[in-house]
């Protein structure tokens, strides 16, 4: 069913939470180790947080990547607890994981906040305006 949805599908939206582990002496430090997406993943493996995907899901993503995935958007949800220095930081992380996940150009990905009202308005404004484009074979 994934392959037949993703076939005419205009945007692939991602809900992915982040988490901040050090919010007192060490996240006004500066150390960026203590900031958690739920996404990740390295070269080969598929992984939300520390759960790794199933072959089955693997073997799906394969597919999915080789048909073309449309433009991914990541909805982050948790960023208000996550220091103002460094939500430039995590943005820019949860957008590598997902690319490294997905396989996909840093154009084609962009994470954007999803806590309050307005950033969900604008979320949905964003998802109301995206425009279809032609599958990279």
């Amino acid at each position: 069913a994934a392959l037949e949805v993703i076939k005419v599908a205009d945007l692939l939206l991602l809900v992915s939470p982040v988490t901040g582990a050090g919010t007192g002496a060490d996240a006004e430090a500066g150390d960026d180790d203590d900031m958690v997406t739920g996404t990740s993943g390295g070269a080969g493996t598929t992984s939300v947080g520390d759960v790794e995907a199933s072959a089955e899901v693997a073997s799906t993503l394969q597919v999915l990547r080789a048909q073309g995935l449309p433009p991914a958007l990541c909805a982050l949800q948790g960023l208000e607890h996550v220091p103002h220095k460094k939500r430039a930081a995590v943005r820019h992380a949860a957008t590598a994981a997902v690319q490294r996940a997905l396989q996909l150009p840093a154009d084609r990905v962009k994470a954007v906040p999803a806590d309050s009202r307005a950033e969900q308005l604008e979320l949905v404004r964003q998802v109301a305006e995206q425009r279809g484009v032609q599958p990279r074979w």
